[in-house]
């Protein structure tokens, strides 16, 4: 099956894979009817040798009448003329993007694979899944005709290359991430560096000869020249297999040692959901992975060399050449790393100041008695009139260990010292609780605490008898 919006529910309709010939001759009839509404009607570069296709995407732009009550809110009028113009028979649609259905045509029925005999009468007629999607400029059109060109380029570029060095290329642009916060905001981790698909490719070293478009402004011939393109890119490696051997197999038989590297190559087991979805669902992403496995590391002795002999990349390496290729990335990459490091010790000082204040303290007073800790440490939150900025600055000046002990030992000081009507609350309920219970039966900490608190009248009540002076010596 291809197209897999309609093929299910109550009233499924009948969506199969087209053949070249058919999906040619529909995405061009498709394209000359949106001109008539739009500017700029484009699809994206198919993936080479393909046998058949499963629907027909197809990205627009710029509107002859861009008004608002002919467009509508995120396009749904203007979609909605897009429907009835293609003739669709069925749709749905979602903040400017739309999948219709349209008829098979009738003159390409011959072509139409038969439908499975477990397809009811009326899900019979074949018809064609067409994905529209309304881009708001042209700049963002032509960055999705980039991502989505050849396939599942991306996709291939993205798991073998990209991800293991901090790099990704998504809807809108290729981003940098930082480390020390990518498996914390994954979306905070990332910094744009470009969204200009030339510049993009020239980084990555995936254009031919200095020229960005050579590969980008049709098809590639085959599969093969698609992989010749993703292994030479700058950033691909493939493991030193004889030097990773010789490691693996220490005390072993050197032999035993490469099939057993071979054998962890094969593993496909630490791959992603999406990239083993992609494995069951996409054909060129189930082949890159077969050609990896049986022609890269299968022939790996008769490699070119510099698959396996150059600098190896790492994410330190090609966060050089980011700097290096992209002024004003290195500023803010520094900026994003420290301000999130010093959010997370701000948050590491708060909760240990938190923790170490005594776990005997009644709920009525934790409370008051953290925040006024949180206060004379100057880590408050904005909540209680802190200052972000300044908490961070003053949390810098603590580790998580001493921020602990100093609170621990001190923490009724810095009670008294910011707030002492909560220290005065807190001091008085303790004090009439301990008048109803014997000191023994209060936990050490507060019994002495709370003896050096008793008013002088009281404590002199529970002090021993004061010794008589000695005799003084009278004088001759």
């Amino acid at each position: 099956m291809g197209g897999s919006a309609f093929a299910s529910g109550g009233n499924p309709l009948y969506t199969p894979r087209m053949p070249p010939a058919v999906y040619t001759a529909v995405r061009d009839h498709c394209h000359a009817v949106l001109f008539s509404l739009f500017v700029v009607v484009a699809s994206p570069i198919e993936g080479p040798e393909k046998p058949n296709f499963g629907d027909i995407d197809i990205l627009m732009a710029l509107p002859h009448d861009d008004s608002p009550d002919k467009v509508g809110p995120y396009g749904a009028t203007i979609l909605r003329e897009a429907m009835r113009r293609l003739g669709a028979v069925r749709a749905q649609s979602f903040k400017g993007k739309a999948s219709f259905a349209i008829p098979w045509p009738a003159d390409q029925l011959a072509r139409a694979p038969v439908p499975p005999e477990d397809i009811g009468e009326d899900s019979k007629p074949p018809h064609i899944q067409v994905d529209l999607s309304l881009s708001p400029s042209l700049d963002l059109l032509h960055w999705a005709l980039f991502k989505h060109a050849h396939g599942d380029f991306w996709n291939i570029v993205g798991s073998s290359i990209l991800r293991p060095l901090g790099l990704v290329v998504d809807e809108q642009a290729l981003w940098i991430r930082v480390p020390e916060i990518e498996n914390k905001d994954r979306k905070r981790s990332r910094i744009m560096l470009s969204e200009e698909p030339a510049v993009v490719l020239h980084f990555l070293g995936l254009s031919e000869d200095d020229d960005a478009n050579s590969v980008w402004d049709q098809p590639f011939p085959s599969v093969q020249a698609m992989f010749d393109c993703v292994t030479n890119s700058r950033f691909f490696y493939l493991a030193d297999l004889r030097s990773e051997a010789h490691n693996i197999g220490k005390n072993t038989d050197p032999n035993l040692a490469r099939l057993a590297l071979v054998d962890k190559v094969n593993d496909l087991s630490h791959l992603k959901s999406n990239d083993r979805r992609r494995l069951r669902k996409r054909p060129l992403f189930a082949q890159w992975t077969e050609y990896m496995q049986t022609t890269l590391y299968g022939n790996y002795e008769h490699l070119p060399t510099k698959m396996y002999s150059d600098a190896v990349p790492t994410r330190e390496s090609v966060r050089d050449a980011v700097f290096e290729q992209f002024p004003g990335v290195e500023a803010k990459y520094k900026v994003v790393s420290q301000s999130y490091l010093r959010e997370t010790h701000l948050l590491a000082v708060r909760t240990a100041a938190k923790n170490a204040v005594p776990p005997f303290l009644p709920l009525s007073h934790r409370g008051g008695v953290v925040a006024a800790v949180r206060q004379a440490l100057g880590i408050k939150k904005v909540r209680d009139g802190g200052n972000d900025d300044e908490a961070a600055d003053a949390a810098m000046r603590w580790t998580v260990e001493g921020v602990t002990e100093h609170v621990h030992d001190n923490w009724l000081e810095l009670v008294e010292e910011t707030s002492p009507e909560t220290y005065k609350k807190y001091v008085e309920d303790e004090r009439s609780a301990a008048s109803n219970s014997s000191m023994s039966e209060l936990p050490s900490t507060l019994s002495s605490t709370l003896s050096s608190t008793l008013p002088s009248e009281q404590q002199s009540t529970a002090d021993p008898e004061p010794e008589p002076e000695p005799n003084r010596p009278t004088s001759g």
